[in-house]
């Protein structure tokens, strides 16, 4: 990889303001496994494929991590269906992370344990 970038505030940072998107790099990253929550921020809602795929590709991004609970996976299966549609190709992942604990076939997620 060259360049690892992040997004603020959920799906909506993907499109909402260009200065949502910050470039990560090993600086940045110090010390957030002490922080709670996610340096990112979160959001709920603002889901929109179109203006998302418009903002992956103009960037050139070949892979996409998404870390959410199930609202979000929901979302990641959804934009997965609308790239497969356009037979654009970038890997997605999403990494659980709710502290509902209340994705399928996992047994924990982490932040579960933290909010217990």
């Amino acid at each position: 990889m060259n360049e690892i970038w992040g997004i603020r505030w959920g799906y909506r940072g993907f499109y909402e303001n260009p200065d949502y998107w910050i470039k990560l790099t090993s600086e940045k990253a110090v010390g957030i496994q002490n922080i709670g929550g996610t340096i990112l921020g979160s959001s709920r809602g603002g889901f929109d494929a179109p203006k998302m795929m418009a903002a992956l590709k103009e960037r050139g991004i070949n892979q996409l991590y998404v870390v959410g609970g199930d609202g979000t996976h929901r979302g990641i299966n959804e934009l997965i269906k609308q790239l497969r549609a356009q037979n654009h190709r970038i890997s997605v992942c999403g990494i659980p992370k709710t502290i509902d604990n209340d994705i399928p076939l996992i047994d924990r997620s982490f932040g579960f344990r933290t909010a217990v």
